[in-house]
């Protein structure tokens, strides 16, 4: 059977299957990465379905238990979970990376079973120059592109939107549900109770500011008079000396 499937040259098709899904793992990666990139950047408006998802998930949460202890963990486990073309995102990365040593396992693979079949050398030389050239294409398609900096990135951007605008907006709005709800279960008495007071409160006002006036009043009315009892003892000073005089 396996001299039958060297014969076919059946390892050659699975090696350029394996270079074909190298390659396609690293465009579907890019493509997404860009996306959610892109998406992350402006969470707030974004229509990516993992942003809508994540700030559902986010707004429940916060909902149920009114606090999220570990945002970035948080984060990272609908970024893990999130799935492209049937697979997980990370699944692609995985197929992406090793790529790289399937072909060149097969490839040495496919070598040797011709040379122990009794193949040409072109055949086995064709062999190792296909894995070889498969391996450096696959690695350098790799590391073209820095996927775990795009990673942290799109976790940052959503770490920074859920901590910094989701939660204290979702806080706000629980505590004046909270507060109308309270003022919907209070009793009629205890409203006529704080109207009351609040119109003691107004009433106490201008009386406070009339017991001011008439203290600033009774001070001015004494500095006139005092100011008019100087004179007098002036008059009677200057009349004794003139009778002694």
């Amino acid at each position: 059977m396996l001299k039958k499937m060297v014969e076919a040259n059946v390892i050659l098709w699975i090696m350029g299957a394996i270079i074909a899904i190298g390659v396609l793992g690293k465009i579907i990666t890019v493509v997404t990465l860009r996306k959610l990139v892109k998406a992350s950047s402006e969470m707030g408006k974004s229509t990516h379905k993992l942003m809508k998802l994540v700030k559902a998930k986010f707004e429940h949460t916060i909902m149920i238990s009114e606090k999220v202890e570990n945002i970035h963990a948080f984060v990272e486990k609908y970024i893990f979970e999130y799935c492209v073309c049937g697979l997980h995102l990370h699944t692609w990365r995985y197929l992406e990376k090793q790529s790289i040593w399937f072909c060149g396992v097969v490839g040495c693979v496919g070598a040797f079973l011709t040379y122990r079949f009794g193949g040409t050398p072109e055949t086995i030389f064709q062999y190792t120059l296909l894995a070889g050239v498969g391996m450096v294409v696959l690695f350098l398609i790799y590391v073209s592109t820095d996927e775990n900096h795009q990673m942290n990135t799109i976790q940052v951007y959503m770490v920074d939107y859920l901590q910094n605008i989701c939660a204290p907006r979702y806080q706000k709005q629980q505590a004046l549900q909270l507060k109308k709800m309270e003022e919907m279960m209070r009793t009629p008495e205890e409203i006529n109770e704080d109207e009351e007071e609040k119109e003691e409160v107004k009433a106490e006002e201008p009386e406070q500011v009339l017991t001011e006036e008439s203290v600033y009043q009774s001070d001015e009315v004494g500095e006139e008079k005092e100011e008019k009892k100087v004179p007098q003892e002036v008059i009677l000073r200057e009349i004794l000396e003139e009778f002694l005089a």
